[in-house]
């Protein structure tokens, strides 16, 4: 069962109860620990104490402790999440066995609109001009709704008609969200041949349909539980493989085609893992194996506040590098959310050149502390 099924069945047998009391406290167990073992040259260091759970539980503020509502529909019955312009750029996407790709774009819903859990459906409006002079093969919208690791391709686009996508509790977004987990993609369409081109300006409309009266959303605690330090990616493996391009650009192959990419690697933390409230840092580890490597670097992307940028390097080794980020209150993910909507994205330090394989392995954290004293706590695992 998820995180968010849990929420809503337990929202289920609790309501008529808090219906005068309106008041639960919040209690578990302690965050799982997936942190690997010490690293060498560790051991000589002292881990800040633990995050006081009693104090913490104190801080929260009433809407934190009581039932209460997110009502983003004020009296509608439709709300415009989009209306605006989505350019297809003259670019080659992809160069492969399946032919020639020219025009891709993701997008999403501006910054602090969301897909309210009382909506029923979705409708998509998209109006094509291609760009003068140039060929057109006819376009395709995938979405990826807030339940979703995955697109999910709708096909080809009548220009005529809006197309439906339909919203349940577990699609839509979560309550103090600061940024949609939706996101979108317009492409070219293949034709026969398994060319695909479609290069203009799209004129996009999305508007949320309500088929609900506004839920009653449960309390929340804290979510560090009487730890420093919760783990937001596990030691994950990854074999690195292209070419660093100018101007930072990669060329890497995915999906049999070579495709040009802002980063060597993109990655999320896992299903279930959040930069929760009350979180001071953010730390990433990135360990290598191999010799005469060009060091790397991480960048990350949060559109909660937003904000992005670079990671300090807080420790390094012959094949590791620990990087850290000081985190302030608007770049937390929503306490409700079973997925964050950060990014971090791996790059690699020097000049242009081709990428041998390179077997990497990466691990994430969010921390209580600042970054120096995690980085401490972080060696004391």
């Amino acid at each position: 069962m998820t995180a968010r099924s849990s929420w809503l069945l337990g929202a289920i047998l609790l309501v008529a109860a808090v219906a005068s009391s309106g008041c639960f406290g919040d209690t578990g167990t302690a965050a799982e620990d997936t942190a690997p073992g010490k690293r060498q040259g560790t051991t000589n260091r002292v881990a800040p104490p633990p995050v006081d759970q009693a104090e913490a539980e104190r801080n929260l503020t009433r809407a934190q402790t009581k039932w209460h509502v997110h009502d983003l529909w004020g009296n509608q019955d439709i709300l415009t999440l989009l209306e605006g312009d989505v350019v297809l750029p003259l670019n080659a996407d992809a160069v492969g066995p399946n032919g020639f790709r020219s025009g891709r774009v993701e997008f999403t819903f501006p910054h602090g609109t969301l897909v309210p859990p009382e909506a029923g459906h979705l409708e998509v409006l998209v109006l094509f001009e291609a760009a003068t002079g140039l060929p057109f093969t006819g376009l395709n919208l995938s979405y990826r709704d807030a339940g979703s690791e995955n697109f999910t391709n709708l096909g080809p686009l009548d220009p005529a008609s809006p197309v439906r996508i339909p919203v349940d509790f577990f699609s839509a977004d979560v309550p103090h969200a600061g940024a949609t987990a939706w996101g979108f993609v317009l492409e070219a369409t293949p034709d026969a041949r398994g060319m695909a081109l479609a290069n203009g300006t799209a004129r996009v409309t999305i508007t949320a349909h309500r088929a609900r009266e506004v839920f009653l959303d449960p309390p929340h605690g804290s979510a560090f539980r009487g730890a420093s330090i919760v783990p937001l990616l596990p030691d994950l493996p990854l074999l690195l493989s292209g070419a660093k391009l100018a101007e930072g650009k990669y060329l890497v192959e995915r999906d049999g085609a070579a495709q040009v990419q802002p980063a060597l690697a993109s990655l999320a933390p896992r299903n279930g893992s959040i930069v929760p409230e009350g979180a001071k840092s953010v730390l990433v580890r990135v360990a290598w194996t191999g010799s005469a490597v060009a060091p790397f670097a991480v960048t990350y992307e949060e559109p909660n506040s937003p904000s992005a940028g670079t990671l300090t390097v807080l420790e390094e080794g012959a094949d590791y590098r620990l990087f850290g980020l000081e985190v302030t209150p608007e770049m937390v993910d929503s306490p409700y959310a079973f997925r964050s909507v950060w990014r971090f994205h791996l790059h690699l330090e020097g000049p242009a050149g081709p990428v041998p394989k390179l077997p990497v392995t990466v691990t994430a954290w969010a921390a209580a502390v600042p970054p120096g004293d995690a980085a401490a706590l972080i060696g004391n695992m």
